[in-house]
């Protein structure tokens, strides 16, 4: 930390931020908590919801958290200004030691696998999400290009956001994979990234019924313009189609049943939200803890089937072999089987490419501790050959 009170934020954490800016406050043992503003809004939610006005205690703890919180600017240079009264109360003088939790599965794997060929290569991201991997690549070589696609609008709003300081590298726009790749040249990309599924924010902002601990509409599409919502699906399809469905893609072993248990409840009343399809599979398997709930494998199948990921998969990979040049290499991480043994096979069925990974790299015990959500994570690289 300077004279001034500046402090330099790691690029790593920069990365991690949409925008630029960043609230600090106090935290515990004499340590300031650094957040993204979105982030801050709801973990100040959760702190008073869950506080009340009239126990001392829980007054205390809004006195010495909230009351303290600025929200601060980080600078062209990635410095940030810490006041005064932040820098007293955690002892800051010169040396400063910034500790936080990044994807280091992100950062090292991909990054180091997608090494440009040449100066000013091509990068594709054609799944940008909050432009983790984009920002990354960027950051780490910065003669690349990037032409960065996601089907979701909201999503792309906040990787715009992420990305304005390398705008002048990039070229941004709402479409699916198989669009984006399949629109391309042959032969003019020497990067492509495909990272499978859905992301945090699909769990906890959008407000489209992805998960079952959330009362939401049940829509489940990465693209709400076009499509039919998870509701249509399930209250449409007859009881073998639905028994099919799970089965297929989401490997439901009790397929049979959920597909039962969901005709039973649409009889009643049309299925239109998250919590009425949980409790219909809930019916007839209860929960009794752990971390395998009934319904998990229920709501992968129709996220999968509603965004059609299986068959936009295989076509984004016949369309990426084709726009890679000779020698463009193919990232795809997976999160689960039947995207996983989809690329797995993909270059036995197809002789221009290549598989550069014999097994997936998958994240370290560490991580996974650090970051649960990288548990389920496979990377596969392939390369394109003449």
């Amino acid at each position: 930390m300077d004279e001034k009170g500046r402090l330099m934020v790691p690029a790593p954490i920069r990365r991690s931020i949409a925008g630029n800016l960043i609230v600090l406050t106090r935290g515990i043992d004499r340590c300031l908590w650094l957040f993204p503003p979105e982030e801050w809004k709801e973990v100040s939610t959760k702190v008073v919801g869950s506080s009340s006005l009239f126990l001392a205690r829980d007054r205390m703890i809004q006195r010495r958290f909230l009351a303290p919180a600025q929200e601060i600017e980080i600078d062209r240079s990635g410095r940030i200004a810490i006041s005064p009264t932040l820098r007293h109360y955690a002892g800051l003088h010169k040396d400063c030691i910034v500790l936080g939790i990044i994807n280091s599965y992100v950062e090292e794997a991909v990054v180091d696998r997608l090494r440009p060929p040449r100066p000013s290569s091509t990068f594709v991201d054609v799944t940008l999400g909050e432009a983790g991997h984009a920002a990354a690549m960027l950051d780490r070589y910065p003669d690349i290009l990037l032409l960065g696609s996601d089907a979701d609008s909201a999503l792309l709003a906040r990787s715009r956001k992420r990305l304005h300081a390398y705008a002048g590298r990039c070229r941004l726009r709402q479409a699916w994979s198989d669009e984006v790749l399949g629109g391309l040249a042959p032969g003019t990309a020497d990067l492509i990234l495909m990272d499978l599924g859905m992301c945090r924010f699909h769990i906890e902002r959008s407000a489209r019924g992805f998960s079952f601990l959330r009362d939401e509409p049940l829509d489940m599409r990465f693209d709400p313009r076009h499509g039919v919502s998870a509701a249509d699906l399930i209250n449409r399809s007859s009881r073998s189609d639905l028994c099919d469905l799970l089965t297929r893609y989401g490997g439901d072993r009790n397929a049979r049943a959920n597909a039962q248990a969901i005709e039973r409840a649409r009889e009643r009343q049309p299925i239109e939200t998250t919590y009425q399809l949980s409790r219909a599979i809930l019916a007839r398997t209860p929960w009794r803890g752990g971390s395998h709930h009934p319904a998990t494998q229920v709501f992968q199948a129709l996220r999968v089937a509603v965004n059609d990921e299986v068959g936009r998969l295989r076509r984004s990979l016949d369309a990426a072999a084709g726009a890679l040049r000779a020698g463009g290499r193919l990232a795809v991480i997976a999160f689960h089987s039947i995207d996983d043994g989809i690329v797995k096979r993909y270059p036995a069925e197809n002789a221009h490419v290549a598989a550069l990974t014999k097994r997936p790299e998958v994240p370290s015990d560490a991580e996974v501790q650090t970051n649960p959500a990288s548990r389920s994570a496979r990377l596969r690289v392939l390369e394109r050959v003449p």
